[in-house]
């Protein structure tokens, strides 16, 4: 087997060190150099080795080119979706490169299929680093509106590549986000806002005169600029069936290399949104981390999945 770090690029010590091996391997990607050499990451290095081991006979053919030359951040968040996968006891199909990243068996039939990717800031600057205090929405928009241009971008993908090529009719369509350069420090709410339509908690009397809460305004687009310019981008994805391709979504905003999970915990840092409108529907499959519903009611419902 082929180690995923097989170059030795020495140890770097401090930052200094780190950008002189960094610039002088620039045919690698940066982040993967870092994980590769940095003397602080020595056990996530291991980690990610792990993984490697576990995931590499489900990988697709290029994929040790892709995470070290040219994504090491998308193809680690892959590799850590489908050993999460794996651990929980999910058939994985090895990835011939022709369709999505992950793929596993349902039955002796049918398949489901993940696509990964991750979200960045873009030409939008209010979505980068870390969101500012006050409002909830001030900064939480800007990053939603990355979540849900992402999710558009593989849905489009897989209408044009994908549906009734490669996939089957019957057979789930999951889109699999990590967040972290899009960060909203509130993980499960932003993915419940770029889907769910979800806006501000609210509270809601009732005939006795007392208050109720598990209520939130409804927000089914966002306002975002763009080159100085307002539009409005839907956050309503799973409250009609105009995606009903879409089975699910798998969301995180960890970055991977700074999150070595033992393997009682790993899947635990993940959201699971699920489209109650999809006609592949993969309600209470997954046996890991936190599931995410809107019922009949338009209520809410999270599900902490434990081994």
């Amino acid at each position: 087997m082929e180690k995923l770090f097989a170059k030795d690029f020495g140890i770097a010590r401090n930052d200094y060190e780190l950008m002189e091996i960094q610039k002088n391997n620039s045919d690698y990607d940066h982040a993967y150099v870092t994980a590769s050499c940095a003397s602080n990451r020595r056990e996530t290095k291991k980690w990610l080795e792990n993984l490697w081991r576990q995931y590499q006979t489900y990988a697709e053919p290029k994929f040790l080119k892709k995470i070290r030359r040219h994504s090491f951040h998308a193809h680690s968040w892959e590799m850590y979706i489908g050993v999460v996968l794996l651990d929980n006891a999910f058939n994985l199909v090895p990835n011939s490169g022709a369709g999505p990243d992950i793929n596993f068996k349902l039955n002796k039939e049918k398949i489901a299929w993940i696509e990964a990717t991750v979200t960045t800031p873009g030409e939008q600057q209010d979505a980068a680093g870390f969101p500012g205090s006050g409002a909830i929405y001030n900064s939480l928009d800007p990053r939603v509106s990355r979540i849900t241009q992402s999710l558009t971008k593989k849905y489009n993908k897989f209408l044009e590549k994908y549906k009734n090529k490669i996939t089957k009719e019957n057979e789930p369509f999951i889109v699999a986000i990590n967040g972290t350069y899009t960060e909203t420090l509130m993980g499960g709410r932003a993915i419940e806002a770029a889907v769910f339509a979800r806006g501000n908690d609210v509270l809601r009397r009732l005939p006795t005169g007392k208050f109720r809460g598990g209520f939130y305004e409804l927000r089914e687009e966002i306002p975002v600029n763009k080159k100085g310019k307002i539009i409005n981008l839907p956050t309503n994805y799973f409250c009609t069936k105009d995606y009903e391709d879409i089975s699910a979504i798998i969301y995180c905003e960890d970055h991977i290399i700074n999150c070595p999970k033992p393997r009682d915990d790993i899947g635990s840092n993940l959201y699971i949104a699920i489209n109650s409108n999809a006609k592949n529907r993969v309600d209470g499959l997954f046996s890991f981390g936190t599931e995410i519903i809107m019922d009949e009611n338009r209520r809410i419902i999270r599900k902490v999945n434990k081994k």
